[in-house]
């Protein structure tokens, strides 16, 4: 894309190249309103909006017909995923329902470059170099969930008379809190009894030349029960969980009790995301 002219040679595809950048860091996607907070009943017909904003120098110019998407990047949810701006630049999805329990979630807005890819489809090189790799102007929204109030029971995990597995016991209690709970003594103020059984057994011993492995196994039951009707609404069981460590037992309980956190938060968070508290 190169012409030569009196001043020696001109390179179109450069100044295409910079005309489409700059144009592109003029554009913004903006809110008044970044986060949401509402009950989890109140999710249907939730509206987050935004609007498309042209910067010309200091001048704020609103765009309408611009195509943008929307969609979760944290939960998981229906919602209208496309739609154009409006004369006023404003632009916005409904959703229509959650699919996941977590506490907080969040939306991307983002310029939509299918139709105008569309448009290079005689020549997708062309698009690709000069528009597949711009940063695309984007927004983020959070949706915020309200917790539901829940009694919390960590039962203790014993070996030889001692507890064990004791920052197990703050990790997981932490991180439901913060997705998922408000945790209180009050049992009548309560909608669920959160109930967590750590496991921890000592196993066997293996000897070699001049070392001692120690073996432990472990495991964890979780459960959730609706207080005012009694029902179990949750279970979820980690079995099969080792730890091994020379040295001593002490060690191969530790590392036990980390893999039963990483089986928690791999196996039993995703589980309750799916779970309509």
């Amino acid at each position: 894309l190169n012409y030569r002219n009196l001043n020696g040679t001109q390179n179109i595809g450069q100044s295409i190249q910079n005309g489409i950048t700059n144009t592109l860091q003029n554009i913004s996607i903006e809110t008044g309103k970044s986060t949401y907070q509402i009950g989890r009943t109140s999710v249907a017909g939730l509206q987050p909006s935004a609007r498309v904003i042209f910067h010309n120098h200091d001048t704020a110019i609103p765009v309408e017909g611009v195509p943008v998407t929307f969609r979760f990047i944290a939960g998981s949810g229906n919602l209208q995923n496309s739609a154009n701006s409006n004369r006023e630049g404003e632009v916005s999805t409904t959703i229509t329902n959650l699919r996941t329990g977590l506490k907080n979630q969040q939306l991307l807005v983002e310029l939509d470059m299918k139709p105008i890819q569309a448009m290079f489809e005689k020549n997708e090189e062309l698009f690709h170099l000069f528009l597949g790799k711009k940063p695309l102007p984007q927004l983020k929204i959070n949706i915020e969930l309200a917790k539901v109030v829940a009694t919390f029971t960590m039962n203790e995990a014993i070996v030889d008379g001692q507890k064990v597995c004791e920052s197990l016991q703050r990790d997981i209690k932490a991180m439901l809190s913060q997705n998922f709970f408000t945790f209180t003594q009050d049992e009548p103020q309560s909608k669920y009894a959160v109930s967590i059984t750590p496991s921890i057994t000592k196993g066997e011993t293996k000897t070699g030349n001049g070392y001692t492995v120690y073996i432990v196994y472990g495991g964890l039951n979780m459960t959730i029960v609706d207080v005012a009707s009694g029902h179990e609404i949750f279970t979820h069981n980690i079995s099969g969980v080792r730890g091994f460590q020379p040295g001593s037992y002490a060690h191969a309980i530790n590392t036990a009790c980390q893999n039963i956190w990483s089986r928690f938060q791999e196996e039993a968070i995703p589980a309750l995301e799916q779970l309509d508290l």
